[in-house]
């Protein structure tokens, strides 16, 4: 199912996605776009800590099973659709979409 997030301009969201416990060890990625062709914003295989890039920050908590993104210094252009996303080596990666709707501050 999809996520409907929003958040107000200039300020940040922060967007949870839950996963199966299955895959706790995996890469964990937040991308925009629909797939496939979504373009990469932030992945990591780091658990329990943030890890940043540019205004991209993601947490996976493997206890809770969820992985949770922080956009930061959001714009009206940040509006659309994303995927949170479960990188699996030999089989389809496992996406949640959410859609960010930002409104003026």
């Amino acid at each position: 199912a999809s996520k409907e997030v929003t958040g107000y301009s200039g300020g940040g969201v922060l967007i949870k996605c839950k996963y199966n416990t299955e895959y706790t060890q995996n890469l964990k990625y937040f991308c925009k776009g629909s797939r496939p062709g979504c373009s990469d914003l932030i992945k990591t295989k780091d658990k329990n800590m943030w890890v940043t890039s540019g205004r991209f920050s993601l947490f996976d908590d493997i206890k809770s099973a969820e992985f949770r993104v922080m956009i930061r210094e959001i714009t009206v252009e940040d509006t659309g659709t994303y995927q949170c996303g479960v990188d699996k080596s030999w089989a389809m990666d496992i996406y949640t979409p959410v859609n960010l709707k930002v409104k003026e501050g």
